[in-house]
């Protein structure tokens, strides 16, 4: 049983819903999932994502990996370390020192350096990831001369510059933020750790005829409610879905905004790599057909359930990603794939364990520090926590050799 909010908060999320109601009568009683979903999180003022709300920790709704301590941060920063050598040498060269900060640069436009190392990261949270980036960088001395954070919200930019500033980091001095990328493109390494998740997706329900109407919202006695149209999907997105043989009255969903966003990037992205991160399937798992109710998942105080009508505003909405689907939308602007691999094998293919193996000496007296630390591991490389669930991608534009968080698991294949 979800417990109701605060009657100034629940008050907020009935201006939201007037808002949707506005729409719906607007549209002939109806409005496409997708349309719902961006209004419930990125409202300004009222939408989840753009009012203020706590989301993360143990205040907030749902916790992600960069909370899980520094493992995550330090393996992301190896990653990206190892990308940016090998697109400097041209090549994986085994043994090859960081080039030195004060490497030749030569200028591409105002915002945009060839030759510097550059990593971009999109919705970048409360900002702990920034932090524990830059943190690992420093501690290792590895070179990083811009980190670029692309965020929307208001609300947690401000956060983001909170934790950045009070990390006391030489590097927080190469941190800062952009409203959107330069339109003449970029070269570095894109970072999007649980960002496609979050971007509004297409509902839809097979029918008598095999056709996959789309859902939507519309109102009844009650409020807010599913209501399915009269219309089909476009016919690309039928193609897709006809070879799984879906029965009738399955329902699913279509991440078309998550392929835009790739697309989109991609098409800028002149030289480098996205290294994205998030939970999902390849094609013919998402579509099983035992997932006959989809991947739709809401979060609020902890809990996951799936009635994305539950206050409006005051939860979050998410789907699990196809990447089949991501990994083909980053082959059409000429991004290739450099790995595919659950959380667990990206993580212990880039040395946590080692990292944890250098620090039980200073450990060896405090064994309650030594059992959370473990327990962070566990959390993230687990098959029944969140090693299995989540994948992690790489796409990219220039030539990378194998890389090393996907030396114990690539399933690319399996895409």
């Amino acid at each position: 049983m979800l417990a109701d909010p605060p009657l100034v908060l629940q008050k907020r999320s009935d201006q939201l819903i007037c808002d949707v109601k506005a729409d719906i009568e607007k549209n002939r009683g109806w409005i496409g999932f997708d349309h719902f979903m961006n209004q419930a999180l990125y409202t300004p003022d009222l939408g989840y994502y753009s009012g203020g709300m706590q989301k993360f920790g143990e205040d907030g709704d749902f916790v992600t990996a960069p909370m899980l301590g520094d493992f995550f941060a330090f393996a992301l920063a190896g990653q990206c370390d190892e990308i940016f050598q090998q697109l400097e040498h041209g090549g994986k060269q085994p043994g090859s020192a960081t080039l030195s900060s004060n490497r030749e640069k030569v200028q591409l436009n105002d915002e945009n350096v060839i030759g510097e190392r550059i990593i971009i990261e999109f919705g970048a949270g409360d900002g702990q990831l920034v932090v524990g980036i830059l943190r690992q960088m420093e501690k290792q001395d590895l070179r990083i001369d811009r980190y670029w954070i692309v965020e929307t919200s208001d609300d947690l930019q401000h956060r983001q510059r909170e934790a950045v500033n009070r990390s006391g980091l030489k590097y927080a001095c190469k941190v800062s933020w952009l409203a959107q990328l330069p339109e003449s493109g970029f070269e570095g390494v894109v970072i999007a750790n649980e960002l496609l998740d979050a971007l509004p997706v297409k509902r839809f329900e097979i029918v008598e005829n095999g056709k996959a109407m789309e859902m939507g919202v519309g109102i009844d006695e009650q409020g807010l409610t599913w209501k399915r149209s009269n219309h089909a999907l476009a016919d690309e997105y039928q193609a897709r879905l006809s070879s799984h043989r879906l029965p009738v009255g399955y329902q699913s969903e279509i991440g078309i905004q998550a392929e835009v966003w790739v697309r989109s990037v991609g098409e800028k992205l002149k030289r480098g790599a996205m290294l994205l991160i998030d939970y999902g399937f390849p094609e013919r798992e998402y579509y099983h057909v035992d997932r006959k109710e989809g991947t739709l998942m809401c979060h609020y105080r902890h809990q996951a359930h799936s009635d994305p009508f539950f206050y409006p505003g005051l939860q979050d909405i998410t789907a699990h990603i196809d990447f089949s689907a991501v990994a083909a939308a980053g082959k059409e602007v000429g991004l290739t794939l450099s790995g595919y691999s659950p959380q667990g094998g990206f993580l212990l293919s880039l040395g946590i364990l080692d990292y944890l193996a250098a620090r039980q000496d200073s450990l060896s007296s405090d064994s309650k520090k030594y059992f959370e630390l473990t327990r962070q591991i566990k959390m993230l490389t687990l098959p029944h926590e969140m090693g299995e669930l989540f994948k992690v991608m790489v796409l990219s534009a220039g030539s990378l050799d194998q890389l090393t968080g996907f030396s114990l698991q690539d399933h690319g294949a399996r895409l």
